[in-house]
């Protein structure tokens, strides 16, 4: 029959594992006895959160760089999310990862540094289809910079001007997970995800590596 993800580990050697205990609210990786080849799946209030030290995930940190393998189901926009983390345990993103609301089946990126500051985000202007595709979105709070990629090429870059630029703010995130990190769970997530891989440190130089390595498992062209 059915069966679900209750803990996501963490491949880091951080212990950053995600886990959702609740069994509702969790993901579904086996449908009616079979794998879902196109990974776990995330629906509406699905999410798997971390705890302990990936609360810290973005304290006092420069960069969040996120890749992620993942086969989109929206195809209009949305407010679906596949990573973030919250301020206050509400919709204050400190870094937000998800559909976009402006632009048919694409996907955004966006956030605040300080925890005063005004959220504001990038929203991608390319579709992604909803096959399983490499996304990835980096947020260079230093410079007030976001970048959406899209299967390794470059979509949307522009400045964050509602941000304060420097660090993120020196306290813990409330709510960090992969689908909808909001801890009233009231946003629907829709998509499967194989692989999410977050640094809080710089990989621009190292994007078109990793991305290479990724779109090789995972068999995505690269365009």
């Amino acid at each position: 029959v059915n069966g679900f993800v209750e803990t996501w580990y963490d491949q880091s050697g951080n212990g950053n594992d995600a886990t959702q205990t609740t069994a509702t609210k969790q993901p579904k990786i086996v449908n009616s006895g079979s794998l879902l080849t196109d990974g776990i799946l995330f629906g509406a209030n699905i999410n798997l959160p971390l705890s302990g030290t990936g609360l810290d995930v973005l304290k006092n940190v420069a960069h969040g760089n996120v890749f992620s393998v993942l086969k989109p189901l929206v195809t209009g926009t949305g407010n679906g999310r596949y990573f973030g983390a919250s301020i206050n345990g509400g919709t204050t993103a400190r870094f937000l990862f998800a559909d976009s609301q402006a632009t048919n089946a694409s996907f955004r990126i966006g956030g605040r540094s300080l925890d005063g500051d005004s959220f504001t985000d990038l929203e991608g202007t390319t579709t992604h289809s909803n096959a399983v595709s490499l996304l990835t979105g980096f947020i260079n709070y230093g410079t007030k910079t976001a970048t959406l990629f899209l299967n390794g090429s470059q979509i949307d870059t522009s400045t964050l001007a509602n941000m304060t630029a420097g660090n993120t703010s020196d306290t813990s995130s409330n709510n960090v997970a992969i689908g909808d990190f909001v801890s009233s769970g009231s946003n629907t997530s829709d998509f499967n995800a194989k692989e999410i891989i977050f640094f809080n440190t710089d990989k621009s130089s190292d994007r078109a590596n990793i991305e290479s390595n990724i779109a090789n498992h995972y068999g995505i062209t690269l365009s």
